[in-house]
């Protein structure tokens, strides 16, 4: 951000360092990388947690136990 006061400069022009979007590429980069690292070591995890609470929600909205066991005979 630059700031002028009647035509002299302010410290905050003078300070001399990287731009701004240096720096949010770097973190765009780091950011990326820790993302796929993390996702790389926890995804197989979360995708048998997903299926888990899935095939739970599954059993108990499918009918009554009753129905379950009569067609499992059928199938023998």
């Amino acid at each position: 951000m630059r700031v002028r006061k009647g035509g002299r400069t302010t410290a905050l022009q003078m300070r001399s360092g990287p731009s701004r979007s240096i720096v949010f590429s770097l973190g765009v980069g780091i950011g990326a990388l820790g993302g796929v690292v993390v996702g790389t070591l926890v995804g197989k995890h979360l995708v048998h947690l997903i299926g888990m609470i899935i095939g739970l929600i599954d059993r108990r909205f499918s009918g009554s136990d009753d129905e379950r066991l009569n067609f499992e005979l059928l199938l023998q």
